[in-house]
């Protein structure tokens, strides 16, 4: 076969987003979120994580931040996608827009309305920052951004009016808080997150289970992926992937085929 001469290196072809090959190979709607085209790039994203995504992983969990993430850098990409069919990007600024996303929703359902629009101006001057740069994809950060919304919305916690005879602590240092008379033998219901032991409980609110857990999530997820035709082919996408990190270059067509 052909050999396609690239500029990007054969990992960076097996593994970012270029429409008309994501269409045959959707691993790169995830995969893309881990290359940067540079190191500057690289660097600001993982000081943004290294301060806003401790902060989520802590308070919400690990589960959660990770779907958040996977699921907003797929969105962000889609959204790209959508925006310039033939076009290509790469980097965690989709997924870092998700993690906004969860942020806002769940400090807008705690009522802390004020932190919740600082998330909102952060992300507005990336996007005045991606109006003036033609290598930014703002379809990429707003998709993204929505991706985290959607996430926060099913598989993030909830609040509703208190119930019972309050909060208390369950005894573990920094664990998180629970109303008294919750389930069996004072047994949590299901698992609360630690916003209540960092913020302290919302003012007449107790933390309420989501909408979806974070299985059934990925379970629908798969489920659309084979109804919808461009995404017929995401079960392959554990080989793809063992395929790209195998033989470099393989997947992108960069690859020559020579005898040794």
């Amino acid at each position: 076969g052909r050999a396609i001469v690239s500029s990007l290196g054969p990992f960076t072809t097996d593994f970012f987003h270029y429409a008309p090959m994501t269409k045959f190979q959707p691993h790169r709607l995830f995969t893309a979120g881990l290359l940067h085209g540079s190191g500057l790039h690289l660097l600001f994203n993982m000081m943004y994580l290294r301060r806003v995504g401790a902060w989520v992983e802590g308070c919400l969990g690990d589960g959660l931040f990770l779907t958040a993430y996977i699921a907003s850098a797929a969105a962000g990409n889609i959204a790209s996608w959508l925006v310039n069919p033939t076009g290509s990007c790469l980097g965690a600024s989709g997924a870092i827009c998700g993690i906004d996303g969860l942020c806002y929703l769940v400090l807008r359902r705690m009522g802390r309305t004020k932190d919740a629009n600082r998330v909102l101006v952060g992300l507005s001057y990336l996007l005045l920052f991606g109006m003036m740069s033609s290598r930014v994809s703002n379809s990429g950060h707003f998709g993204g951004f929505l991706g985290g919304l959607l996430v926060a919305a099913l598989c993030g916690p909830r609040f509703g009016k208190q119930q019972g005879r309050g909060w208390r602590a369950d005894g573990k240092a920094g664990a998180s808080f629970r109303r008294d008379d919750e389930g069996p033998a004072g047994r949590p219901t299901f698992k609360k997150s630690r916003l209540a032991s960092v913020f302290g409980p919302p003012q007449g609110l107790q933390e309420l289970p989501p909408l979806v857990s974070k299985r059934y999530f990925w379970l629908g997820l798969l489920g659309i992926c084979g109804v919808l035709p461009p995404f017929r082919s995401a079960y392959k996408i554990p080989y793809h992937i063992y395929i790209g990190l195998k033989m470099p270059g393989s997947l992108g067509g960069c690859i020559p085929f020579l005898p040794r």
